[in-house]
């Protein structure tokens, strides 16, 4: 009993894997007939194409944006560097003034 059980029970196994098998191939086989449930139409897909190049669009924008903000930002700070240096070496004459002044009063 439990033998044939079993045989039946491979059986079933068998022809699901076969059904499952043939409907896996019918849904990859276009013109097979049968349209799947998930189809899109070309309007659709055009929407969805024009969406995505707004985005796309959208995006490009922002960055060009922000790479000109980054731009800008890299000349002030190449600015500013610049202007420490300057005063960074003023302070350091002002203070060999500052040493020499003191030397003399002293």
């Amino acid at each position: 009993m439990q033998h044939t059980t079993q045989i039946i029970s491979s059986g079933i196994k068998k022809a699901s894997a076969v059904a499952l098998s043939a409907v896996l191939a019918m849904s990859l086989c276009p013109g097979m007939g049968v349209q799947p449930a998930y189809a899109v139409t070309a309007a659709e897909m055009q929407a969805e194409a024009e969406s995505a190049l707004a985005n796309l669009n959208a995006m490009q924008e922002t960055l060009d944006r922000l790479s000109a903000e980054y731009g800008e930002a890299l000349a002030a700070q190449e600015q500013a560097e610049a202007s420490r240096d300057a005063a960074q070496q003023r302070l350091e004459e002002i203070n060999k003034q500052i040493a020499d002044l003191q030397e003399r009063l002293g």
